[in-house]
């Protein structure tokens, strides 16, 4: 199964995002997705992950909604959404696109799921 993107917390329980974002470049090579890595923790802890492009991005907690949209559309090439307030987005359609979120906290998913909801991306949780 192919993703588009990974969004990949860096704290997890038994093997942190980092050792995963390694694993999954070492397995998948160039056919690797993007690992979006999101943390409460500051950038330059992982700066050097993402200069050897093991991270694409990095997100900083807690994650804004239209700093998830900016991230996906940036992910996807796609021109950026225009936000008329954070309560009211102008959300695109992306029915075609697959991404996996892996993230331990149950609540954290379940705000990430919500805010992906409207674009009727595929999210798979790991």
């Amino acid at each position: 199964m192919a993703f588009d993107v990974v969004f990949m917390d860096w704290q997890l329980p038994d093997m942190d995002g980092i050792e995963t974002s390694r694993r999954i470049k070492e397995l998948f090579k160039e056919l690797a997705p993007p690992i979006l890595m999101i943390s409460a923790y500051e950038k330059h802890h992982i700066q050097s992950y993402i200069d050897t492009g093991i991270i694409r991005q990095f997100i900083e907690k807690p994650i804004r909604k239209s700093t998830l949209f900016d991230a996906i559309n940036q992910f996807f090439s796609i021109e950026k959404i225009a936000l008329e307030s954070e309560e009211t987005a102008i959300v695109p359609h992306r029915s075609g696109f697959h991404i996996v979120l892996v993230e331990d906290n149950l609540i954290n998913q379940q705000v990430a799921l919500g805010y992906l909801k409207s674009t009727v991306i595929h999210v798979d949780c790991a």
